[in-house]
């Protein structure tokens, strides 16, 4: 402790992690940029061959602004809020300094092995969980470190009450370390076979357990990345920057017990009308409109804090920032759950819609509370004036311009879309061709485009403010700033005791958020998807198709799943059902459709529609948005390994390879024979001359070759 009991705070890890906010903002904004250029102008997917497509860059864009910004802005303020509010600094421990700066370099270390492999097209396709199992264990040691040092900072505090902040960022750590775990467990296929990459895995989870997982993952990403740390934030720095003590202490504390439990149950609102039970469907359903309880609990403590004080919004382009941040959060809030209500969700899914209501809570919310608390911190950390609060006020309005453009356009294009695909005529008959439902939303992407142009150019500026800063006239003291809770009422001591016993509180929270996953998950493992009558397991030639078809990302435009409408079973054939993905390892339902449905696309196309559309997509569909693929022209489709994974699924999960009836696998040479018996009937219905001139020379085959392979057991 330092003379006058002040304490010399020990910045420099939040400082590594305030420069990898700036950075992986950059890159990963202007990835998403570019990508939404590409959708309203799809030369642009041509700028580096088959690195540089949408689909192969999309999934760079949500890890480099998810993992990469929005984390590196998490850790960042974690390492500054937590001294402060425990009183306690981290040069007091040479073994917390230690671990922070291992925590900033191992997670440096990830952000570039990711950034390489995914560029390479090595993914799970996993949505928020695409890095393959090398790189996750490198994740699960990342986020131990980080939990030592919340765990470590909290057993030497000064401040024994717990603060709310330290709550969240506390069920941050415990709800991520839990669901990423159990969505990420796959089985190395080198290990058991010693053949093909060693990279390689198999997800644990089959069809539709795969797909409960996942989203089971996949949204409380969004709940543990996107809102319980941002939430961590504002209840921070709002009261700092203000100067007013949060409204509620009673309202936190019930927002924060009604998040952890209400969030996990969300989940499976993400797979309305799909091959999942049916009262998971709704469960899913009807806690994300109860949801709205907790989020709006949060919000309104959060915005009542400046009762009184809204003369600041004039005076102070900072607190603008997390206000409209708070109002971006209840707008999603309240947004998620009426698309979560199953008339809504009809028409929504598969559309713009929903990246519309995803970034409207990442750029309004997250984005902004970000910058904020790094404008915040920037005077505290380094001793330095904000360099230009103009420029602050300035790049305040390009970014909320355009968030508006972005999300309004979404919208639109979203429900255009929706409506579209149901739309019928006079005799019943549907009205528009897919494609018709593309092209018309050419104005939509563009100013979707522009929209994430203006606020790629605030960022920048952001930056540049920030930059600038550290350069500024020096502060001899910290600018003033109040206790954030203030003190408490009548009445609030309730859960005094757990916040002042971290053990007991860490517990709490962790079985608050386990719960609805024994509830939710458990029994559907019980009574696994057995295979439909006529559901066999992949060929070696055709998994090899399905690992480059995701390779290329192509599940991030193209969908999996036929729900039980008459508009899409009059489009695409019967509605998928369960037992048909009993042996897909992962599941690719997909998300999104800016193509056709592709579940039933082995009845319809043949082998040369397929090498016309991947060499040249407007040959056989006018107003085509989707890049050419001629890599796949070009190289071999890996065969070793697609073997490798058919023998690792027969020997660890019983998949029936070799039976009376069914697929054969055999021997290493009988499945090359197999493969190459397959492959020759594909290529005999092909035109391209060098592709047979290279597989009856060499035996070489083609990747586009697999990939029509797969594409045909589609059925």
């Amino acid at each position: 402790m330092q003379p006058g009991n002040v304490l010399n705070y020990d910045f420099s890890v939040a400082k590594l992690f305030m420069f990898s906010t700036l950075i992986f903002g950059i890159v990963g904004m202007g990835i998403g940029t570019l990508i939404a250029f590409q959708m309203a102008y799809p030369d642009l997917n041509y700028l580096a061959g088959e690195y540089a497509t949408f689909s192969r860059l999309r999934p760079l864009h949500t890890n480099g602004v998810v993992y990469g910004f929005m984390l590196s802005g998490i850790w960042a303020t974690w390492y500054y809020v937590g001294q402060r509010v425990l009183k306690v600094s981290m040069n007091e421990s040479k073994f917390l300094m230690f671990i922070g700066k291992l925590h900033f370099w191992l997670y440096i270390l990830i952000i570039v092995l990711a950034i390489i492999t995914l560029f390479a097209g090595i993914t799970t396709s996993k949505e928020y969980a695409e890095l393959e199992w090398p790189i996750d264990i490198l994740v699960v040691i990342c986020w131990v470190l980080w939990g030592v040092s919340i765990f470590g900072l909290i057993g030497i505090r000064r401040e024994k009450t717990l603060y709310v902040s330290i709550w969240y960022y506390i069920a941050t750590f415990l709800g991520v370390a839990m669901l990423y775990l159990f969505n990420n467990m796959a089985v190395p296929t080198y290990f058991v076979t010693g053949l093909g990459d060693w990279w390689h895995s198999v997800s644990m989870y089959a069809g539709s357990n795969d797909a409960l997982v996942q989203w089971w993952w996949g949204h409380n990403a969004v709940a543990f990345v996107f809102t319980v740390a941002i939430v961590a934030q504002i209840y921070y720095f709002l009261p700092k920057e203000s100067g007013q003590p949060i409204f509620s202490y009673k309202l936190s504390v019930f927002a924060f017990w009604g998040l952890m439990f209400v969030y996990l149950w969300a989940g499976g609102h993400h797979l309305i009308y799909s091959a999942v039970p049916d009262w998971m469907q709704t469960m899913g359903s009807i806690f994300s409109i109860v949801l709205i309880l907790p989020s709006w609990g949060s919000a309104i403590n959060i915005l009542l804090t400046m009762k009184g004080e809204w003369g600041q919004l004039r005076e102070s382009p900072l607190i603008k920032f997390m206000i409209l941040a708070s109002t971006f959060y209840m707008f999603s809030t309240l947004e998620g759950p009426i698309l979560s209500i199953k008339s809504v969700n009809a028409i929504a899914h598969f559309t713009d819609w929903i990246p519309g209501h995803v970034h409207d809570g990442t750029l309004g919310w997250v984005g902004f509370m970000t910058m904020a608390a790094l404008y915040h911190m920037t005077p505290r950390v380094f001793k330095r004036e904000i360099y230009s609060k103009s420029l602050m006020e300035a790049q305040f309005w390009i970014q909320t311009t355009g968030i508006v453009l972005y999300f309004s356009s979404m919208w639109i294009a979203g429900i255009t879309q929706g409506m579209m695909w149901r739309a019928t005529d006079e005799f019943g008959n549907l009205a528009y061709t897919f494609i018709d439902t593309v092209t018309v939303l050419e104005p939509y992407y563009w100013i979707r485009a522009i929209g994430g142009l203006l606020y790629l150019v605030g960022f920048f500026m952001f930056c540049y403010n920030i930059m600038k800063s550290l350069g500024a006239r020096k502060i001899e003291s910290e600018p003033a700033s109040a206790s954030p809770m203030g003190k408490k009422k009548k009445g609030d001591k309730m859960f005094s005791w757990l916040e002042k016993n971290p053990f007991f509180f860490a517990v709490f929270v962790f079985v608050f958020i386990a719960y609805a996953g024994v509830v939710e998950i458990l029994p559907d493992f019980a009574e696994r998807a057995r295979p439909t009558k006529d559901t066999k397991p992949y060929s070696v030639l055709e998994l090899a198709g399905r690992h480059i078809y995701i390779k290329d990302s192509c599940n991030a435009c193209h969908s999996q799943l036929i729900r039980p409408f008459k508009s899409e079973t009059d489009r695409y054939g019967a509605y998928t059902v369960s037992g048909e993905f009993a042996y897909d390892r992962p599941f690719l339902w997909g998300s999104k459709r800016t193509g056709p449905d592709l579940a039933r696309i082995g009845n319809y196309r043949t082998a040369d529609w397929h090498e016309n559309h991947m060499k040249d997509p407007t040959s056989v569909v006018d107003g085509s948005i989707m890049p050419a693929y001629k890599h796949m022209f070009k190289n071999n489709a890996n065969i070793e390994t697609a073997y490798a994974e058919a023998l690792t699924v027969k020997k660890v999960f019983n998949v029936p390879y070799d039976v009376e009836g069914g697929v054969k696998l055999g021997s290493w040479d009988e499945a090359q024979a197999q493969v190459k018996a397959e492959a020759k009937a594909i290529i005999d219905q092909m035109k391209d001359q060098e592709i047979k001139d290279a597989f009856e020379k060499n035996g070489e085959i083609r990747e586009i070759v697999a990939l029509i392979a797969y594409l045909n057991s589609l059925k």
